[in-house]
């Protein structure tokens, strides 16, 4: 049963405006820059600060302090506490909180209250310095703000372990939030809600540290009392008063004292009211009552609880429903008389509805099952229940939840079913008890691996009513692990022996029985197979040589594979037991196919020893035998060895393999049903795919017609089989030419239908497999609309089974990729809100939202195109979903919520304003702020804004993850932050399996978790040289897994950076480049450009080492590459390039780069506008240079960069503006290149264009333009320039980046205008006054400044127009804002401020003169 979620106090904190944050009249708000310079490099506080803080001077030290607590309240709080730690003033932050100035004290209080939100030895520097009585001390006085923030830092300390908590309490810390609940209308409203939830930071359970009944007993009268006279209260305080209460209550002493107190009718109300955690926390509450004592239950039940939780089983929140069911269990597992009232209140079919709903979330349904799980055992003694719950469906919801992709539900239906079994009625032999899902049960293996087999010693069997022993039986069940012996006894007399394949046994010994110590004797110490059993196998007898061989086989059937396969292979025998493949001997042939079948079911090394003996032929020519087992043991062979490698495949399929499982499947009538089976599982094995080693279209297109046939008009086949079908043919649609000839077949609507049909497992390959023609072509994608698919995703993004949800989400969000078309086919469908649910649904698992996030994302991207999305996306609830998903623990899902916002923040004005208006509503600023680290730089175009600047970083993700359980990622690292030591022994083990596998778990835990978290305890295991010498393996796979692994290491700190340097990974990863395995090429390539971007000196040690060459390769033929190792190649020599002042490259290298770039730009055949974009960039920081620039020019690229201004996607255009403006910003000559190549043209469309971004940059290479010569100003206004950037400064609505950059083109303007006054007509003409009038009111300094200077210079010329620009300036209202300028609290006294009022004296002297106050 799980616990309700708790909120932390960052959650809390960030994700509020709780407050108006206390500010210095004269402090000006802080920029994100200036906030940065408070911390020096050795992570201390600057100088200046900490001697400030320390001052005698009160004005001094006070602004010192606010700027202390300015850097801790921007988020996250874990960059600026240690600084304050480590710098000392700690101390001295603590003594002002018993200043008599209230200043002081309430500053402090933030400051202690944030410093207590961080880490337990941060949180110590607090309590050590004496923050607990002076906390305390605080709470008394009357401002309400020092108050909260007392009580903040008080829950915050409380909240952070025992110790801490225990020491608030003795201080009297429990004292001020009981007050405030004890008499909260001598309080403000928002202390009700802070008190509330300190309480419950106290009460956070801790297993055996919980509060004393002698602290709580003094609480629960408080904390009763004001849950009854809540009238006035929101409900989200009396959540967390609610939640106190149960956290009480769960020591039953304690829920005696509250029950007494009368409070249970009053839960009863809340469980039915209010907001959902309030009900919620009230279900959990009185939940505890009846997981407590016989009394404590039988009051909840007394107060109505079981009709109560009637109607919240069918809340529409899962977890409301979750909680109730939960509530029913601890009901269900009491005394009769309870269990009685549970059932006369009809909950009983209730609960079966809810276990038996496959439309159901899984957590509801498993502790509905716990409650029929409780039922069954009390009905085993009082067997007078059975009849109830046969009759209210139990037997039926037992059988559908051993279907459920969860272990302990599946074991509770089964052990449930199997004391329901033993119970000697007449009710036992009414239903058959889901026979098919207790077959899937034992055959399915749902346990936890487990290699042995489970014997039945003493079997039973049901003879005239009565249970007696049966003899002489030797029934073996594989891998059980589920049911006990007597309940697979009972059953197995229902269903006959499970076997997944028929095993061969000798005529003579079927009776035998080896236990597993008989077949461990057969292994000697040294790894071989012991001699009487070698010289048995080599004998001519045949009844000696066939029990040798049967032992040998029953060794690789029941021991682990990886213990006996070995030993076989050292003593010699795989050449001898191939030979038996060709004997005339029919038992001989059946015992060496399994044999075979076995060890190719081992390594690669292990099967290799089979194909060299010869195996495959014999084994395609024994498929001729009549014999069944024969045939099938022949397939499964084929099958391993088939799916082991793409050599070994095309081996079998050279041989005729293929032809074999085709025969089957093409003519089923004439095959036994058990080769209905295999015969499809191995043309999956066949079809694994490998990148690059993909069966070819000339072997598939055989494939595809029997495959469709099959799936078309099957035999009565099992869901089992059919799914196997439809997986290999989701293989081969991988394929776009093999997806069109499969959809010529007329299969689609076959496979839409079993998306819903089936098992869970089929259903999943139905949906891959169609999923596979919606990631493929316009008319795959089409065709699937047209059969129905989106109508069945809508079905499947709300099925019970999160791995269904996920692969469904996927294929939507293929969906969302396609044509402007099928987009609206899918919005048409009403998908978009069933994503956004899932994206929104907290309670959901991390896969299903990650696919639902990118499926939104996608959605966001075609907005970016079609500005008629935008509306649809916003109504749908995208921007609440994105910023939901900002919460998630996933690094991918949070980097695709902020990306997609940040793209919707791009679009027009309009829309903008309402994005930011609903992106705050759904708290999505706080959750922006923590996440740093995410966001490209565009974002601070229209972000930066309202949120603060942000620069972040995209990390690569890796298209072939496989399965992974989150959990099991975070058991990979110990407490003292190393890797775990079976991790480390198996990356250095000589075992290739091992190797392998223990190197994907570092790779997998370095690829879904953050750097900080995973990257650390790699180095401290001393894994990164073991890692890099990697990288010279003669295996593709180790060298693909160990540059993924360097890649991410070196994507973290510049010291964790320098190991994979130091370790030599520099040349070992330009080494690895000639590879034509595209896979090792990108990693390779990622790496390279993480080191290189690090710093300076290791980007010299990788272009020392010849590391741009790769990426130049690249580029340079991009023909020979795929698009993803061109789009790497691209952004790898923007890593080079990134700008660091001083250290930028040299001509002498960027000059090679040039031609490439310049090439690969011009003539781009089938390149993304996302490659194209980063090498567009590239060529921009390459041309900061004037040099570089003007060899650029002579390339004659100019026309092209153009073009692409105003082609492709926003982030093309955007570095396309930015390259051809680095040219305008440098010699006159380049500038007139880039005018004569058609800019200003392109320019006119750019600053219209609905990206803030693009109108920003356009507006900055034009204030280039105009600070450039005459004939170029000239260009510039004959283009018609001029009125469209008056039009962006005067634009009310428009963002301030624009606007301040082309207010710097118009000041640019007005400066040539003082050198040549010809130009001034122009610019009144075109209303430059009122654009400055306008300008004036900016929120930004420097517009403000731009505009006051610009029309002193105007305004002061002595010119024809002097009189017309005074009037016009007037008209604009000019006067009043100047004097506002003059006059304003930031701008008195400034630079501005006396321009301005040189402006009124000099031009208007009647307003000179101050207002009078």
């Amino acid at each position: 049963m799980s616990a309700p979620t708790t909120t932390t106090f960052a959650e809390r904190f960030w994700s509020m405006s709780l407050r108006a944050q206390p500010a210095d009249e004269d402090w000006e708000d802080a920029n994100e820059d200036e906030l940065d310079s408070f911390i020096t490099a050795e992570q201390q506080i600057i100088p200046s600060i900490v001697s400030a803080i320390h001052s005698d001077d009160h004005r001094t030290r006070l602004i010192a302090t606010i700027k202390i607590r300015r850097l801790l309240q921007r988020p996250p709080p874990s960059v600026g506490l240690q600084p304050v730690i480590n710098s000392g003033l700690v101390p001295i932050v603590v003594e002002m909180l018993s200043s008599e100035n209230t200043r002081f004290r309430a500053e402090a209080a933030w400051i202690v209250s944030n410093i207590a939100s961080g880490t337990y030895e941060q949180t110590s520097t607090v309590v050590y310095a004496g923050a607990i009585p002076k906390l305390v001390a605080l709470f008394p006085t009357d401002d309400t703000d020092i108050q909260e923030t007392a009580l903040w830092a008080l829950g915050n300390i409380g909240g952070d372990c025992k110790q801490f908590r225990d020491m608030v309490v003795q201080a009297g810390g429990l004292k001020p939030p009981l007050d405030v609940l004890d008499a909260p209308k001598d309080y403000e409203e928002k202390l009700w809600n802070t008190a509330s939830w300190v309480l419950s930071c106290y009460l956070t359970p801790r297993p055996g540290d919980e509060l004393e009944l002698e602290v709580t007993s003094q609480m629960i009268p408080v904390l009763t009392k004001f849950l009854r006279g809540t009238e006035e209260i929101g409900w989200d305080t009396i959540k967390y008063v609610v939640k106190a209460l149960e956290e009480i209550c769960a020591n039953e002493a304690a829920a005696e004292l509250t029950i007494k107190t009368g409070m249970l009718p009053r839960l009863l109300e809340f469980c039915t009211e209010g907001s959902p955690d309030l009900r919620y926390n009230a279900i959990r509450c009185v939940g505890q009552f009846t997981a407590g004592s016989e009394d404590s239950t039988d009051a909840a039940i007394e107060a109505g609880f079981l009709q109560v939780l009637k109607a919240c089983i069918f809340h529409d929140l899962s977890t409301i429903r979750e909680s109730a069911c939960w509530a029913a269990s601890n009901v269900a597992a009491g005394t009769l008389a309870q269990v009685h009232t549970l059932l006369d209140a009809g909950l009983l079919s209730i609960l079966a509805t809810v276990v038996r709903d496959k439309q159901e979330v899984l957590k509801p349904r498993n502790e509905a099952t716990w409650a029929l799980a409780n039922l069954v055992n009390t009905a085993v003694d009082h067997p007078e229940l059975i009849n109830p719950l046969i009759e209210g469906g139990c037997i039926e919801a037992l059988s559908d939840a051993m279907t459920f992709h969860y272990f302990n539900a599946q074991r509770l239906a089964v052990q449930s079913l199997q004391k329901i079994l033993g119970i000697e009625l007449r009710s036992q032999s009414k239903g058959k008890l889901g026979i098919c899902s207790l077959r899937a049960v034992r055959v399915c293996d749902v346990a936890p691996p487990c290699d042995q087999s489970l014997h039945l010693q003493n079997p039973i069997t049901e003879q005239d009513g009565t249970f007696t022993p049966l003899t002489n039986t030797a029934k073996t069940i594989r891998n059980s692990g589920v049911m006990d012996p007597p309940i697979e006894t009972t059953v197995v007399k229902e269903l006959g022996s499970p076997s997944p394949q028929e095993q061969p046994v000798d005529e003579n010994s079927e009776d035998s029985e080896f236990d597993e110590a008989e077949l461990e004797s057969f292994i000697t110490t040294e790894q071989q197979i012991i001699p009487s059993i070698v010289n048995a196998i080599h004998s001519d007898d045949r009844h000696a040589r066939l029990t040798a061989t049967i032992n040998i086989r029953r060794l690789l059937q029941k021991g682990p594979l990886h213990a006996g396969v070995q030993p076989v292979i050292n003593s010699g025998l795989v050449p001898i037991v191939v030979e038996m493949l060709s004997s005339e001997d029919t038992k001989f042939r059946a015992e060496a196919a399994w044999i075979v079948s076995n060890i190719a079911a081992g390594t690669s090394e292990q099967t290799s020893t089979v194909v060299d003996a010869g195996a495959i032929p014999k084994l395609v020519a024994m498929f001729s035998q009549d014999e069944i087992s024969i045939q099938d043991s022949a397939l499964w062979a084929l099958g391993n060895i088939g799916g082991d490698s793409a050599r070994f495949r095309d081996m079998v399929v050279e041989a005729g393999g293929v032809k074999l499982a085709l025969d089957v499947l093409d003519a089923p009538k004439n095959y036994k049903e058990k080769l209905w089976h295999t015969a499809p599982w191995v043309l999956s094995s066949y079809l694994t795919q490998r990148p690059g080693d993909e069966l070819g279209l000339e072997v598939t297109s055989r494939i595809i017609p029997i495959l469709t046939k099959f799936i078309h008009e099957p035999p009565t086949i099992s869901w089992d089989t059919l799914g196997y079908a439809i997986k290999a043919l989701d293989k081969i649609c991988n394929d776009e030419a093999a997806a069109e000839l499969t959809v010529a077949t007329g299969i689609l609507p076959r496979l839409v239908k079993l998306c819903t049909e089936g098992d869970f497992d089929l259903q999943e390959s139905a949906i891959l497999c169609v999923g596979q023609f919606v990631a493929g072509s316009e008319a795959s994608t089409d065709a699937t609309i047209e059969a129905g698919f989106l109508d069945v995703l809508k079905h499947c993004i709300g099925h019970q089974v999160a791995r269904i949800r996920e692969v469904a989400c996927v294929a939507a969000s293929n969906f969302a990729r396609g044509s402007l078309t099928q987009v609206h086919a899918l919005l048409d469908a009403g998908l978009l809100p069933v994503l956004v649910t899932v994206v929104r649904d907290r309670h959901e698992l991390q896969r299903p939202r990650k696919e639902a996030t990118w499926a939104l994302a996608d959605l966001a991207n075609k907005a970016l195109v079609d500005l008629e999305l935008i509306d649809p996306l916003i109504e749908g609830g995208c921007i609440e979903a994105f910023s939901d998903a900002m919460t998630s623990e996933d690094d991918r899902t949070q980097s695709l919520a902020v990306q997609s916002l940040q793209k919707l923040l791009r679009i027009e004005s309009r829309s903008q304003n309402k994005v930011l208006e609903l992106l705050k509503a759904a708290d999505g600023t706080a959750r922006l702020r923590g996440n740093r680290g995410v966001m490209s730089a565009p974002v601070e175009n229209t972000v930066a804004e309202e949120l603060g600047s942000m620069s972040l970083q995209e990390q690569p993700t890796d298209e072939d993850w496989e399965e992974s359980d989150e959990d099991e990622l975070d058991t990979f690292i110990t407490g003292e932050q190393q890797i775990i030591p079976a991790i480390v022994s198996g990356i250095r083990s000589d075992d290739r399996q091992a190797r392998l596998v223990a190197t994907i778990k570092i790779r997998r835990l370095l690829q879904k978790r953050p750097p900080h978290v995973g990257v650390q305890p790699v180095i401290n295991s001393g894994l990164v040289s073991t890692v890099v010498e990697m990288l010279s393996s003669e295996d593709t796979k180790f060298r693909a897994e160990a540059a993924w692994i360097v890649s991410n290491i070196a994507s973290g700190t510049s010291e964790q950076t320098a190991t994979v340097v130091d370790a030599g990974a520099i040349p070992k990863l330009v080494a690895m480049f000639p590879t034509d395995v595209a896979d090792v090429q990108e990693n390779a390539l990622w790496a390279l450009g993480n080191i290189g971007g690090d710093s300076t000196r290791f980007r010299d040690l990788v272009v020392k080492a010849g590391g741009v060459k790769p990426a130049l390769d690249v580029l340079d033929a991009p023909e020979k590459y795929t698009e993803k190792v061109r789009n790497t190649a691209s952004w790898v020599l923007t890593c080079y390039l990134t700008p660091r002042p001083g250290a930028e490259f040299a001509l002498e290298v960027t000059s090679q780069m040039i031609p490439i770039l310049t090439k690969f730009i011009r003539e781009p055949s089938d390149i993304s506008w996302d490659t194209l974009g980063y090498a567009v960039k590239a060529l921009d920081q390459i041309c900061a240079n004037e040099e570089a620039a003007e060899l650029t020019i002579k390339t004659g690229i100019l026309p092209r960069l153009v073009e692409l201004c105003t082609k492709g996607d926003a982030d093309l255009r955007y570095n396309a503006i930015r390259c051809v403006g680095q040219f305008t910003a440098g010699t006159e000559a380049s500038t007139d290149a880039a005018v004569e190549a058609g800019f200003l043209e392109a320019l006119k469309a750019c600053i219209g264009h609905h990206l803030v971004m693009i109108r920003e940059n356009a507006c900055w290479a034009a204030s280039n333009v105009a600070a450039g010569s005459l004939p170029q100003v000239e260009a510039l206004l004959n283009a018609g320039l001029l009125p469209i950037l008056v039009a962006i400064v005067r634009d009310k609505h428009e963002v301030q980046k624009p606007r301040n950059e082309a207010t710097w083109a118009l000041a640019n303007l007005v400066n040539m205008a003082l050198v040549h006054p010809e130009l001034i007509e122009a610019l009144i003409e075109d209303r430059c006054i009122e654009a400055f009038s306008d300008a004036i009111v900016s929120q930004h300094f420097n517009t403000q400044r731009l505009a006051v200077q610009s029309l002193q210079k105007l305004l002061g010329r002595g010119s024809g127009c002097q009189d017309r620009a005074l009037e016009l300036f007037k008209g604009a209202d000019g006067i009043a804002r100047l004097r506002a300028v003059r006059d304003g609290r930031n701008t008195r006294g400034s630079e501005v401020g006396k321009t301005a009022h040189e402006i009124l004296k000099d031009h208007y002297p009647d307003f000179v003169r101050r207002a009078r106050v």
